[in-house]
């Protein structure tokens, strides 16, 4: 099992990786006086753009653990009825 949690934690150490480095890059463009006029809308138009840059690699995170879920469960199962 721990195979299976660790290929899951290098999957989504990457994506995150790639989230990350494009998030830093919208923090150096945030304008400030955006912000202060309208903080909720502006951090909502932020937010919904990075969402929507970002799709593939939701899409991949979910998918990578929808994946490991599926694989515990079969261990589980295999366990429970007594075949290694």
């Amino acid at each position: 099992m721990s195979n299976n949690i660790n290929a899951l934690q290098d999957q989504l150490d990457g994506l995150t990786e790639d989230v990350k480095a494009d998030a830093d890059l919208i923090l150096e463009q945030i304008d400030i006086e955006a912000l202060l006029n309208d903080p909720v809308n502006y951090i909502r138009e932020i937010a919904v753009e990075f969402v929507s840059q970002h799709e593939i690699e939701i899409q991949r995170g979910i998918n990578s653990g929808h994946r490991f879920a599926q694989k515990i469960l079969k261990e589980i199962k295999r366990a429970d009825t007594g075949q290694s």
